[in-house]
């Protein structure tokens, strides 16, 4: 049968697609039963048949060998795609008994799923739902079985509004496959699709699961959409703080945009300030670009980093003042050259006596405790004199 099909397959689906795309489905699902019979006695050749013995069918054939005998038949192509990804996989991304194993290179222990053939499947199936070329075409009446168009097994819709419906759904079940976390496929090829196809959620979900937000941002902006740009300033500003400088380019871009995103300037520059994202000359340099914001929109915010510079100047400095060893002599900033006691006193070199080689203020202390000291010593071995007091 496998053999037979993707010989004939073809010709049997331009002449009975629907019964041929299910017996494919069946094949590739493993619920096709292969049964024969056993011959019969040469002896009677009369008698009755004996009972059919069901010989076990083999394992289910992979599903991308037959997809490219749809080539005429896209929209049996998405019947054929997903009812057999259903019974094998479960839908989109579950595993199933049918999937293929391999051994993995890494160990004779370990078991890797082999994906090429859910890949291809999700890769094909998000074409078909992307692409406009393959949605069925609107005929009205009936076909020669007098069947009307938009029946169960003949594509074709009668009206324009069923068409629109139709490609409602199919880009919802591609959003579906895009976000689902369990399958595997191009990204790459998939925001291809997304772009061809003009699908903006799909396009923005990609961009997201990549990382690639600042495209986020040149996209909504590539469409004037302010309230997008504000929201995705806010969802991936804290991601990628170089955001809030193409906005700002942008929004000065021109004296039109400007004019009518001038509020949406003014936050932007009102939240780089108050959670200090970016130095004010990136800021200045991203909006003189173009020479279209003025001075006067940006004053607000110089005013506010002038005044804040000026405040951690001085907060500085006057903690550097207290950092700032002092002279114990003159009590002036202590400069070089210095002489430093341990006793933790500092001196200028020119407030000390050349001769003086300990500390003037802790001299006579000192003085006193080494006069102490050398008397006890002295009277250390004179024990008559501790009992006479």
């Amino acid at each position: 049968a496998n053999r037979n099909l993707q010989k004939y397959g073809k010709i049997l689906l331009n002449h009975l697609p629907h019964p041929t795309t299910q017996l494919l489905i069946d094949l590739c699902t493993g619920d096709l039963s292969l049964a024969t019979q056993r011959p019969r006695s040469p002896v009677s050749p009369l008698s009755p048949l004996s009972p059919i013995s069901p010989i076990s069918s083999p394992k289910p054939p992979p599903v991308r060998i037959f997809m490219s005998l749809f080539v005429d038949q896209p929209n049996y192509l998405i019947q054929f795609l997903e009812q057999a990804s259903q019974k094998r996989w479960g839908g989109f991304g579950i595993s199933r008994k049918h999937e293929k194993l391999t051994v993995s290179k890494t160990g004779p222990n370990k078991l890797v799923v082999d994906t090429k053939e859910k890949k291809a499947v999700w890769n094909t199936l998000l074409e078909l739902y992307l692409s406009e070329a393959y949605l069925p075409p609107v005929i009205s009446g009936k076909d020669s079985k007098g069947r009307k168009y938009g029946a169960p097994g003949n594509f074709s819709v009668s009206t324009e509004t069923e068409r629109v419906k139709e490609k409602l759904l199919r880009k919802d079940k591609a959003l579906k496959l895009l976000k689902n976390q369990d399958i595997s496929y191009d990204s790459n090829q998939a925001l291809v699709l997304c772009y061809l196809a003009q699908f903006d959620e799909g396009i923005i979900y990609l961009y997201e699961k990549m990382k690639m937000y600042e495209e986020i941002l040149r996209f909504y902006m590539a469409k004037d959409d302010t309230d997008r740009i504000m929201q995705a300033l806010k969802t991936y500003g804290p991601h990628d703080q170089s955001l809030y400088l193409l906005a700002l380019a942008y929004f000065s871009s021109s004296p039109t945009t400007l004019s009518t995103s001038t509020s949406e300037l003014l936050q932007i520059l009102d939240h780089i300030d108050s959670h200090n994202l970016l130095p004010p000359l990136q800021v200045i340099q991203a909006l003189s670009r173009n020479s279209i914001a003025t001075l006067a929109m940006v004053k607000g915010y110089m005013g506010k980093r002038i005044e804040s510079e000026r405040k951690e100047a001085k907060a500085n400095r006057k903690l550097i003042q207290n950092y700032l060893t002092k002279c114990t002599g003159c009590h002036g900033t202590l400069d070089l050259p210095a002489v430093h006691f341990l006793c933790r006193h500092s001196y200028h070199q020119r407030c000390l006596p050349d001769s003086d080689r300990e500390c003037p203020q802790c001299a006579h202390t000192y003085r006193l405790i080494a006069d102490q000291r050398r008397a006890q010593e002295i009277n250390a071995d004179k024990h008559d004199l501790f009992f006479e007091k």
